[in-house]
């Protein structure tokens, strides 16, 4: 394997990382925000937990300088695909309740 190789790899490995972290950090803060407003939906504890493992488990030190194999990032790829599909839906569900329990005085919408 190239050194090239791993660079092009290791590219999409540390954005990849990234906004899972951010995305992840953003589930956490509006989960909680929601608890304390309302109360309307259990902390996702379970699914957080199993998540950010995940994420870690993807910063294997071979990972992000791009020294591992081509399955390694392929499976890291799949991976972070699914950790962004789970969290997608974990970040729309608080925002939903969070925006529901907004009273307004006039007709509009929540931005």
């Amino acid at each position: 394997m190239s050194m090239e190789t791993g660079i092009i790899w290791a590219t999409p490995a540390i954005r990849e990382n990234r906004k899972a972290e951010i995305l992840y950090h953003d589930i956490e803060l509006f989960s909680a925000l929601c608890d304390t407003l309302n109360k309307k939906r259990a902390y996702p504890s379970r699914e957080l937990e199993k998540n950010w493992k995940r994420i870690c488990t993807n910063q294997f030190h071979d990972i992000i300088p791009g020294s591992s194999i081509a399955e390694v990032y392929e499976d890291a790829a799949e991976s972070y695909r699914e950790i962004r599909e789970e969290g997608n839906l974990l970040l729309t569900r608080p925002l939903h309740d969070i925006a529901g329990s907004i009273k307004m005085q006039a007709e509009g919408i929540v931005v």
